[in-house]
Parts: C-alpha cells; structure tokens; sequence
C-alpha cells in the first residue's frame, strides 16, 4: 500500500508542475538507502531516514538509535517526498 500512494502523490505533484523525489526506507542499511542519480537533471539524493524523521518531529531517537514515534513506537516504516511544492502555512 506505502509504495502505490506515494507514487501517486509523486504524480500529483509533478502534474502541477512541481519535482518529487520519492524516497522510501527499505531497511537496507540500518535505514539509508545508498546515494544514486535520480533520473537527468535531477540532483543526487541520499537521506537518513530515522534522522530525517525527528528533524521533521515525527518522533525521536531512542538510546539504542532506533527512531521511536509516539503512536508506534519502533514498528513503522518511513517514506518521503522531497519536494520544491509550497508547504501551507
């Protein structure tokens, strides 16, 4: 279900002209998904999930470095969308 919305609010945002770098957190390691071209003329991306995360205040990291959220704990998955859209304020 995770990967089918966010390409679809990715499409959304590029249908109204706007980039969308879709980002999701497969694990892989220990949260960091490796840094790659995106696509030409689009910027090198890489993102450190749980960090990212907390930074956005969506939770915090634990002692043992594991991003914890209030309502789950550490049993959830993360995706982002990187984004050049106006945020409402």
């Amino acid at each position: 279900m995770r990967p089918l919305v966010l390409k679809e609010v990715g499409r959304f945002l590029e249908d109204y002209g706007y980039e969308a770098i879709l980002r999701q957190d497969t694990g892989v390691g220990l949260g960091r998904e490796a840094e790659r071209r995106m696509g030409p003329g689009k910027p090198d991306v890489s993102l450190h999930f749980r960090i990212a995360a907390a930074i956005c205040g969506m939770g915090e990291i634990g002692y043992s470095n594991i991003f914890l959220s209030p309502q789950f704990g550490p049993h959830q998955k993360l995706a982002f969308i990187l984004t050049n859209a106006p945020t409402a304020a």
